[in-house]
């Protein structure tokens, strides 16, 4: 892809979102470098540029964009919740624990991050505090779901309700990389999939 020259914000946007689903990241990089470069309080486009990092094996400059995304914005527990995961992903397992409570305190409906949380105390041993977090983890969806999700699936139908009523199935998303952008970058579609990290999804 060439980058052209003299491109508006929104321009930037479009032709990075295509990159990363083309998963050209090193030019889905480039391009979120030049939006940061425009708007640097953008704390979005530091997370899609981790993530496009972190699909690049960058891994330190991929914690870096995390790092910024939070501290552009210290009260949304979905960042935290984003970095927690990539932290996961790297095994830096107690720091992720840290992330995605913060994203609990922040947000006290955030079921996903509950149910990892106690994933990862479970890879720790810490088993009693696991079950704890993943009960809190099934009253949250049981409160917003009346037919609960299976733990051991993933749902066939994840939706998401915003002003454009975009509903996400299953079978749309065609590789890791989209999954991935799709559930650090969409707070819905990312609390819908409370069975993601159960159902056997692995970052490469």
């Amino acid at each position: 892809m060439r980058i052209k020259l003299g491109m508006t914000n929104n321009e930037l946007k479009q032709q990075a979102e295509k990159a990363y689903n083309d998963q050209n990241f090193e030019e889905a990089v480039k391009l979120y470098n030049q939006i940061i470069a425009k708007n640097p309080n953008d704390a979005r486009a530091f997370s899609e540029r981790g993530i496009s990092h972190f699909h690049l094996n960058n891994f330190e400059q991929s914690l870096n964009d995390m790092n910024e995304a939070v501290k552009l914005e210290p009260t949304n527990g979905y960042r935290y919740a984003s970095r927690g995961y990539i932290k996961a992903a790297l095994k830096q397992t107690e720091d992720a624990i840290l992330d995605y409570k913060k994203a609990t305190e922040l947000d006290p409906e955030d079921s996903l991050s509950f149910n990892n949380i106690g994933l990862l105390q479970e890879q720790l041993g810490w088993n009693q505090q696991a079950q704890k977090s993943f009960d809190k983890a099934d009253t949250l969806e049981r409160d917003k779901n009346p037919t609960p999700i299976p733990s051991n699936t993933l749902a066939e139908k994840p939706k998401t309700e915003n002003n454009n009523n975009i509903t996400i199935e299953k079978n749309e998303f065609n590789s890791s990389a989209e999954v991935l952008k799709s559930v650090l970058t969409q707070k819905e579609t990312f609390k819908e999939f409370i069975s993601f990290v159960k159902n056997g999804f692995k970052l490469k």
